[in-house]
């Protein structure tokens, strides 16, 4: 498995456990806590972009790579399991 395919399955990985999150938090009607969660992973990705634009050079790599392989794609992942909980509820 060389470090492609791993990036990929990182990236899948983060995204299925946003997705099985917000479905579980939707689908039991759990709002308020799937907006705590959801608003922990805006605030975290402000706050790394943020702390990306402060550094200069190569020393916000760190940041750049937690937000792009964590919070982004748990973010969307979320916002896609909420939703389709919602649909399948109607």
């Amino acid at each position: 498995m060389g470090p492609e395919l791993t990036f990929f399955l990182m990236l899948g990985g983060a995204a299925l456990a946003g997705g099985i999150l917000g479905g579980v938090l939707m689908g039991n009607g759990w709002r308020r806590a799937f907006g705590a969660i959801f608003a922990a992973h805006l605030l975290a990705a402000v706050g790394m972009v943020l702390a990306i634009s402060q550094v200069d050079g190569m020393s916000g790599m760190g940041y750049a790579f937690a937000l792009v392989m964590l919070v982004l794609p748990s973010m969307v992942g979320m916002a896609i399991g909420g939703g389709v909980a919602l649909w399948r509820r109607r």
